[in-house]
């Protein structure tokens, strides 16, 4: 009830504002009605108008194209004759309108061509030259006396002709023949233009026959003898001729022939390079360090381990200073190293070559994980051991520890089975 007595009240105040503004409410709510705008029917318009208004875009679309037309036309049509000029007036003679280009000759031949004086030559009166004369003209009117014939000693030749040929002043000429060359008491004949090599010579006397040159190879075999004073170097050439094979680094236990056994040569390790080095100058590291009783007597891996090579090396070869130049290491010499960052094995062995760096050291061959190389690394790693063994070294230990009856010889396959 409350809410309908209070929407009555706002009607009723709507309704006393509306009577008290009709204007103004009606202004916003509705738009202003406006009188009808009455328009003449187009027949009302006076025709003086109608004829005024022109559609000029209409008519610009009609005239261009035929403008574009004539000018196309006037500028592809061939141009209008030229009206000729007024007669020319020579002397006494009218002449007809000249052409536009007239011939060049049209004005010469109106008047007489007198003849041109006759060339003066001397006391000959010619007749007029051509414009382009005969070169023989003039010369064919005066008489040619002919040259006075050469003189060749006491004969008189005649006129030679114009292209004489090459042979016929040398005919008149008696030509010696050249003297037979002289071969110690042998007169041969002349010569012909060209001889065969053999002709003039006689052969030369043979010659014995010089021994061909001895060359020692860069890696000498067992059966060449290597002399004491060489023997470092040739170690040297063996151990850096195998950085030209491909070789890779696989430290696994191999099951190999005893003696002379060896891995594929595919494979190989640090010690396979001093291994190897020696076996090319007939020295069998293999059985000597079997022999020795140093290592654990499996000729497999004892001399694969650079700890029993390094034993074998102190009693039986010459154990050296460790230090810190360079010209103490002689190309030959095995160096041992400690490597406490390898993986595998913290041992390391090399050889030292006789090449040297451009840093004064000397290049040492090992085989690092990537295959036997030829590098700077004397001093890169810490050194245990400095050794050489030479010839005479292997030959007095195997004087004096021969080889006994009841060693067991190895003749397995090189690539056996494998174990850790």
């Amino acid at each position: 009830m409350k809410k309908n007595k209070g929407r009555r009240k706002a009607d009723t105040r709507r309704k006393k504002r509306l009577k008290a503004a009709p204007a103004a409410v009606a202004r916003t709510k509705l738009p202003p009605v406006s009188a009808p705008q009455t328009q003449p029917p187009r027949s009302a318009t006076p025709p003086a108008a109608r004829r005024l208004s022109i559609d000029w875009p209409a008519l610009a679309i009609l005239v261009v194209p035929l403008a574009i037309m004539a000018l196309l036309e006037s500028l592809m049509s061939p141009p209008k004759p030229i009206a000729p000029p007024p007669t020319a007036w020579y002397g006494d003679l009218s002449r007809e309108a000249m052409p536009v280009f007239p011939e060049p000759s049209n004005h010469a031949a109106l008047a007489p061509a007198e003849a041109p004086l006759p060339p003066w030559h001397g006391k000959l009166a010619l007749e007029a030259m051509p414009l382009f004369p005969e070169p023989t003209n003039h010369v064919a009117r005066a008489p040619v006396e002919p040259p006075p014939a050469p003189w060749h000693g006491e004969l008189a030749l005649e006129a030679m002709p114009l292209f004489p040929e090459p042979t016929n002043h040398a005919a008149l000429v008696p030509v010696e023949p050249p003297p037979a060359p002289w071969h110690g008491d042998l007169a041969i004949e002349a010569m012909p233009i060209f001889p065969e090599p053999t002709n003039a010579r006689v052969a030369p006397p043979a010659v014995a026959a010089l021994p061909p040159p001895i060359c020692v190879p860069e890696a000498p075999s067992a059966a060449v003898s290597v002399p004491p004073s060489n023997f470092g170097r040739a170690i040297s050439a063996a151990a850096r001729a195998q950085t030209e094979d491909f070789v890779i680094y696989n430290a696994r236990y191999f099951h190999i022939a005893y003696p002379g056994g060896d891995t594929q040569a595919l494979y190989g390790v640090c010690t396979d390079v001093v291994i190897r080095a020696y076996r090319a100058l007939g020295i069998d590291l293999q059985e000597l360090i079997h022999t020795s009783r140093l290592g654990r007597g499996d000729p497999s891996i004892d001399h694969r381990r650079v700890e029993v090579v390094r034993r074998f090396l102190t009693r039986h070869g010459t154990s050296l200073a460790i230090s810190e130049f360079a010209e103490d290491y002689r190309p030959g010499d095995i160096v041992t190293y400690h490597r406490p960052e390898g993986r595998i094995s913290q041992y390391h062995i090399a050889v030292v070559t006789d090449q040297i760096a451009p840093s004064g050291r000397p290049l040492i061959v090992h085989n690092r994980g990537w295959g036997p190389q030829v590098e700077d690394a004397l001093f890169v790693d810490r050194i245990t051991g400095h050794y050489r063994l030479s010839r005479e070294q292997v030959e007095a230990f195997q004087r004096t520890r021969a080889p006994r009856v009841s060693d067991r010889r190895r003749t397995a396959d090189v690539s056996s089975t494998t174990r850790r």
